[in-house]
């Protein structure tokens, strides 16, 4: 997956010299990673829900984190040339009722507190924009950004491979072994 291919592509930047191999169980972005729905963001999973336990400055520090990370994505898709169709034009989410509008007004709220520009589109002013009046609302994220998750995956693939990264696929690792050195078992993988 992603963070595979990410931590060897990394790796292999910082200590070319080393032999590195990455292992994957199934084939290079097999499920999620080369499947979800191509969204990538400046904020993490679960924010929302550490902001209203425990406030903005409890969120402060994962968001760097995640904002990093995604600088990271972006430079390495850039510098790599990887065609994954990026598109940094934000995202919109849609209220289809009065309940997912006072979800999207309070998400506004929260985005505030925590130092994000976001816009939240009512009425006329969303119905223009997105030519249809079914939605009562829209948070528009500009900190959202869309790719092709799959293509992604193969041209990391490709990328790392390119710096003499050994890629072996169909190879779950079922155990590990600590000691003087450390062995993988992984049954018959290729």
């Amino acid at each position: 997956g992603i963070t595979g291919l990410s931590s060897a592509y990394h790796l292999k930047q910082r200590y070319p010299e080393k032999h590195i191999v990455l292992l994957e169980g199934q084939a290079v972005g097999f499920g999620a990673s080369g499947r979800n729905s191509g969204f990538i963001s400046q904020e993490y999973h679960g924010w929302y829900e550490r902001f209203e336990r425990k406030g903005a400055a409890a969120v402060e520090p994962y968001t760097r984190y995640a904002e990093r990370g995604y600088q990271l994505l972006v430079q390495t898709i850039r510098e790599q040339a990887i065609a994954c169709d990026l598109q940094e034009r934000g995202a919109l989410l849609l209220a289809k009722n009065a309940t997912e509008t006072r979800s999207l007004e309070e998400h506004e709220w929260a985005y505030s507190q925590t130092g994000r520009s976001v816009q939240l589109w009512k009425g006329a002013a969303l119905a223009t924009r997105i030519q249809t009046d079914f939605y009562p609302a829209g948070l528009f994220l500009p900190h959202w950004s869309l790719l092709h998750p799959g293509k992604l995956m193969r041209g990391l693939k490709t990328i790392v491979e390119r710096l003499g990264v050994v890629v072996y696929e169909q190879t779950p690792v079922q155990r590990i072994r600590q000691g003087k050195i450390v062995a993988l078992d992984c049954g018959i993988g290729q």
